[in-house]
């Protein structure tokens, strides 16, 4: 009996409990449309006021009222009504610096015909996320993409950091890796334009939420309120002001415009093993992929469509008919204009992707050293040039080539010295490096790539021989500045108008910059 009775008291216990949460809810549901209600017209009357009175005092007063409305209303608004909130805000800080503003009823009636079409939107707003043992793809985000956006060190990007989080999570099938990738960059990307629509108390879970919504797609239809730096994710980033004083206000818009959207995906072909248009008809015809030939580099490949095949799952790929590289970066590699028989060190090599792109020209003739101080990428450098079938090679750490400095120094007819950077050219493939670009940073990169040269030049054959700079940085301070000083502190000039690309709505390619050096007493 006694039983009995205590699972009807939990029972009643519960019933109350959801009785009190739907009343909580309505009450809610009901003060947030009445609080939406009142600031619209408070507005109505503040805009009146503004047309019809100039006393300054009560355009003041309105103000203020108008100010304390909305910070009373931040908690209510979080979430639910936050593009409401944000254009009130926004409308309100617009009027009190433009006090003089004219043609208010245009504007008004253009802000509440947004409002409008905000709300007609907002009505049936469904957010359908993919889940997999429970957890759902968002969190997976939220995880990460907060993770990405804490590191604060000069090493781990983005796309290092993903693939890192992705090898420990095998459970991630290929399809839904790809929808986690999108969130991330996505998130990442608008990080700043997120922050402002949906303020601090709001979790980075939400905020990612908010990206799915109807709401964000018509905030991003209907921007031409907003600063264009907080369009852009830029307010409060130092690294803005930088590229305004290297490309210019107006081309500082176009360039970190492009960076909120995807890089294209780029390939070069490797001429020792198949032609570009053999290639090129083979994906068409074959296998079906949106491709087309690169406007600028001769060996490039540009895939037109986000759709495309595990590029590293195909049987071109496994027998060394191309690489992954932006046009960009192949256009770079194609200024160290070597020949058979020639000494060739590419000093910062890496994982050698721009020696690849020029050792064909080689044709098998002559000497190919790859330098780099981290022996993990020197053995990725073996694996490709095997695949490639280029054996003209040589891999050196920074032991290995100082026991042969002796004999190797002036020895080198060419010299590709593509330095670390503050990555400003690939902010579309690493937009969290925006966040975390500061003048520390920069001074870093600029000391340690007069430091590189420094040991490269060494190597350099001063009768004949060319030193190829380069970096993925649109900053004057690690380029046309660096040039000016290697120039000076060297004696050397300048073989040919410097090459650079500059990420715009007008360019598929990343950011890059490369000049070639020589000796001034050049026999």
């Amino acid at each position: 009996m006694s039983i009995f009775i205590n699972k009807q008291i939990k029972c009643r216990q519960r019933a109350n409990i959801l009785i009190f949460l739907k009343q909580r809810l309505l009450f809610i549901k009901n003060k947030i449309i009445y609080r939406k209600y009142l600031i619209q017209n408070y507005i109505i009357i503040f805009l009146n006021k503004f047309s019809q009175n100039e006393n300054i005092q009560l355009k003041i007063k309105i103000i203020i009222i108008l100010y304390n409305i909305i910070l009373n209303s931040i908690n209510l608004f979080l979430h639910q009504c936050f593009y409401d909130f944000f254009l009130i805000k926004y409308l309100f800080f617009y009027f009190l610096q433009n006090l003089e503003f004219k043609q208010k009823s245009q504007n008004s009636f253009f802000i509440f015909q947004s409002i409008k079409k905000i709300n007609n939107n907002n009505k049936n707003v469904k957010i359908n996320i993919k889940t997999q043992n429970n957890k759902s793809y968002l969190q997976i985000s939220f995880q990460l993409g907060n993770r990405i956006l804490r590191k604060k060190t000069l090493a781990s990007p983005i796309d290092q950091m993903l693939k890192n989080y992705l090898k420990q999570n095998k459970s991630i099938g290929s399809s839904d890796r790809k929808l986690v990738a999108d969130n991330i960059y996505k998130m990442v990307r608008n990080k700043t334009y997120l922050d402002t629509i949906t303020f601090k108390p709001i979790s980075w879970e939400k905020r990612l939420e908010t990206m799915y919504t109807e709401r964000f797609k018509t905030m991003q239809e209907n921007t031409s309120l907003l600063p264009q730096k907080l369009q852009y994710s830029l307010k409060f980033i130092i690294l803005y002001q930088d590229i305004v004083n290297s490309h210019g206000e107006k081309k500082a818009f176009e360039i970190c415009k492009s960076q909120m959207f995807k890089a294209p995906l780029t390939i070069r072909v490797n001429p020792l093993k198949i032609e570009r248009d053999q290639l090129l008809q083979k994906w068409q015809e074959t296998h079906k992929l949106g491709v087309r030939a690169t406007s600028h580099s001769p060996y490039g490949i540009k895939f037109t469509t986000t759709k495309s095949e595990n590029l590293f799952e195909m049987i071109e790929y496994n027998q060394g008919y191309f690489e992954i590289q932006d046009e960009a970066s192949q256009l770079v590699a194609l200024e160290v204009k070597c020949s058979p028989g020639q000494k060739i060190l590419d000093y910062c090599a890496g994982s050698g992707g721009k020696s690849l792109a020029f050792a064909h020209l080689m044709e098998g003739k002559g000497q190919l050293y790859l330098h780099d101080i981290r022996n993990q990428v020197l053995i990725e450098a073996k694996k490709r040039f095997k695949k490639a079938g280029i054996q003209n090679v040589q891999f050196h750490n920074q032991e290995s080539l100082n026991e042969k400095k002796q004999l190797l120094k002036n020895k080198f007819d060419w010299i590709l010295c593509d330095v670390p950077c503050t990555g400003t050219g690939t902010l579309r493939r690493n937009p969290d490096l925006k966040y975390k670009y500061n003048k520390d940073r920069l001074k870093y990169f600029v000391d340690l790539q007069k430091g590189i040269f420094k040991e490269a030049i060494e190597y350099l054959n001063l009768d004949n021989g060319k030193i190829a700079y380069s970096t993925c940085s649109i900053l004057n301070e690690e380029n046309q500045f660096q040039i000016e000083h290697f120039c000076e502190q060297f004696n050397l000039k300048v073989v040919e108008k410097p090459f650079q690309s500059l990420t715009d709505q007008n360019s598929s390619m990343d950011g890059f910059f490369c000049a070639v050096l020589e000796s001034k007493n050049k026999k």
